[in-house]
Protein backbone atom coordinates (compact mmCIF):
# COMPACT_ATOMS: atom_id res chain seq x y z
CA UNK A 1 0.00 0.00 0.00
CA UNK A 2 2.94 2.55 0.69
CA UNK A 3 4.49 1.81 -2.69
CA UNK A 4 1.06 2.60 -4.14
CA UNK A 5 1.11 6.03 -2.14
CA UNK A 6 4.79 6.74 -3.13
CA UNK A 7 3.80 5.63 -7.12
CA UNK A 8 0.79 8.33 -6.92
CA UNK A 9 2.73 11.46 -5.05
CA UNK A 10 5.43 10.92 -8.07
CA UNK A 11 2.95 10.61 -10.72
CA UNK A 12 1.27 13.92 -9.39
CA UNK A 13 5.06 15.41 -9.27
CA UNK A 14 5.82 14.83 -12.64
CA UNK A 15 2.64 16.15 -14.41
CA UNK A 16 3.45 19.13 -12.32
CA UNK A 17 6.79 19.60 -14.26
CA UNK A 18 5.37 19.09 -17.28
CA UNK A 19 2.32 21.60 -16.73
CA UNK A 20 5.11 23.74 -16.12
CA UNK A 21 7.17 23.20 -19.07
CA UNK A 22 4.36 23.59 -21.29
CA UNK A 23 2.98 26.85 -19.82
CA UNK A 24 7.17 27.98 -20.14
CA UNK A 25 6.75 26.92 -23.78
CA UNK A 26 3.86 28.41 -24.72
CA UNK A 27 5.38 31.30 -23.15
CA UNK A 28 8.32 31.13 -25.08
CA UNK A 29 6.04 30.75 -28.10
CA UNK A 30 3.66 33.75 -27.46
CA UNK A 31 7.28 35.45 -27.00
CA UNK A 32 8.56 34.76 -30.54
CA UNK A 33 5.19 35.81 -32.20
CA UNK A 34 4.91 39.29 -29.92
CA UNK A 35 8.75 39.68 -31.31
CA UNK A 36 7.91 38.70 -34.40
CA UNK A 37 5.14 40.97 -34.22
CA UNK A 38 7.10 44.00 -33.71
CA UNK A 39 10.00 43.10 -36.07
CA UNK A 40 7.69 43.27 -38.65
CA UNK A 41 5.70 46.34 -37.55
CA UNK A 42 9.13 47.98 -37.07
CA UNK A 43 10.38 46.69 -40.86
CA UNK A 44 6.86 48.33 -42.56
CA UNK A 45 7.56 51.63 -41.04
CA UNK A 46 10.98 52.12 -41.74
CA UNK A 47 9.92 51.00 -45.23
CA UNK A 48 7.39 53.60 -45.56
CA UNK A 49 9.55 56.18 -43.54
CA UNK A 50 12.56 55.43 -46.48
CA UNK A 51 9.83 55.67 -49.26
CA UNK A 52 8.49 59.32 -47.97
CA UNK A 53 12.07 60.67 -47.42
CA UNK A 54 12.70 62.32 -50.72
CA UNK A 55 15.78 63.82 -50.26
CA UNK A 56 16.94 60.74 -47.64
CA UNK A 57 18.03 63.30 -44.99
CA UNK A 58 15.88 60.91 -42.44
CA UNK A 59 13.63 63.60 -41.85
CA UNK A 60 10.01 64.06 -43.33
CA UNK A 61 7.57 66.44 -42.62
CA UNK A 62 4.00 66.41 -41.48
CA UNK A 63 2.98 68.00 -45.15
CA UNK A 64 4.89 64.88 -46.24
CA UNK A 65 2.91 62.39 -44.10
CA UNK A 66 5.16 61.88 -41.25
CA UNK A 67 2.44 61.25 -38.40
CA UNK A 68 0.53 59.22 -40.78
CA UNK A 69 3.64 57.17 -40.93
CA UNK A 70 4.31 57.30 -37.19
CA UNK A 71 1.01 56.49 -36.32
CA UNK A 72 0.30 53.52 -38.20
CA UNK A 73 3.53 52.09 -36.58
CA UNK A 74 2.25 52.76 -33.21
CA UNK A 75 -1.31 51.60 -34.28
CA UNK A 76 1.04 48.37 -35.31
CA UNK A 77 2.61 47.89 -32.09
CA UNK A 78 -0.54 48.42 -30.05
CA UNK A 79 -2.07 45.55 -32.24
CA UNK A 80 0.90 43.44 -32.04
CA UNK A 81 0.47 43.60 -27.78
CA UNK A 82 -2.91 42.85 -27.64
CA UNK A 83 -2.78 40.22 -29.76
CA UNK A 84 -0.04 38.53 -27.62
CA UNK A 85 -0.26 39.45 -24.67
CA UNK A 86 3.07 39.05 -22.11
CA UNK A 87 3.54 40.39 -19.14
CA UNK A 88 4.22 44.09 -19.91
CA UNK A 89 1.62 44.20 -22.69
CA UNK A 90 -0.55 46.26 -20.83
CA UNK A 91 2.30 48.54 -19.88
CA UNK A 92 3.70 49.21 -23.31
CA UNK A 93 0.18 49.78 -24.63
CA UNK A 94 -0.14 52.48 -22.44
CA UNK A 95 2.92 54.30 -23.49
CA UNK A 96 2.26 53.49 -27.51
CA UNK A 97 -0.93 54.49 -26.93
CA UNK A 98 0.74 57.92 -25.23
CA UNK A 99 3.34 58.47 -28.09
CA UNK A 100 0.31 58.19 -30.92
CA UNK A 101 -1.53 60.95 -28.97
CA UNK A 102 1.63 63.23 -28.64
CA UNK A 103 1.93 62.73 -32.18
CA UNK A 104 -1.59 63.62 -33.36
CA UNK A 105 -1.61 66.70 -31.03
CA UNK A 106 1.66 67.90 -32.64
CA UNK A 107 -0.07 67.19 -36.43
CA UNK A 108 -3.06 69.25 -34.85
CA UNK A 109 -0.67 72.12 -33.59
CA UNK A 110 0.97 72.63 -36.97
CA UNK A 111 -2.20 71.70 -38.57
CA UNK A 112 -4.13 74.71 -36.64
CA UNK A 113 -0.50 77.14 -37.17
CA UNK A 114 -0.76 76.15 -41.21
CA UNK A 115 -4.22 77.60 -41.26
CA UNK A 116 -3.61 80.32 -38.94
CA UNK A 117 -0.90 81.48 -41.39
CA UNK A 118 -2.86 81.34 -44.07
CA UNK A 119 -5.27 84.30 -42.87
CA UNK A 120 -2.01 86.66 -41.86
CA UNK A 121 -1.81 89.86 -43.61
CA UNK A 122 1.07 91.56 -44.21
CA UNK A 123 0.45 95.40 -43.70
CA UNK A 124 0.89 97.39 -47.18
CA UNK A 125 1.56 100.14 -45.60
CA UNK A 126 4.47 101.78 -43.39
CA UNK A 127 3.03 101.90 -39.98
CA UNK A 128 2.31 99.22 -37.45
CA UNK A 129 -0.63 98.49 -35.79
CA UNK A 130 -1.28 96.55 -32.64
CA UNK A 131 -0.89 93.26 -32.31
CA UNK A 132 -3.68 90.66 -30.88
CA UNK A 133 -2.69 87.14 -29.76
CA UNK A 134 -5.53 84.18 -28.71
CA UNK A 135 -4.79 81.05 -27.36
CA UNK A 136 -6.70 77.46 -27.92
CA UNK A 137 -6.30 74.17 -26.41
CA UNK A 138 -6.42 70.82 -28.35
CA UNK A 139 -6.03 67.97 -26.84
CA UNK A 140 -3.08 68.08 -24.60
CA UNK A 141 -1.30 71.11 -26.91
CA UNK A 142 -2.28 74.95 -26.24
CA UNK A 143 -1.83 77.51 -28.96
CA UNK A 144 -1.07 80.99 -29.10
CA UNK A 145 -1.64 82.89 -32.23
CA UNK A 146 -1.07 86.15 -32.94
CA UNK A 147 -1.83 88.62 -35.80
Amino acid sequence: MLVFVFLFIAQGINHGNIDTQTKLQQDNQIQASQDQCLNDAYTSYEKSWKSADKDGDGNISFRDGATDIKTAYYDSVIACYRTYKTVDSENYIADYQTKRQQEVDKYTAWLESSKQSTYVQTPTNSYSSGVSCTSSSIGSSTYTHCY
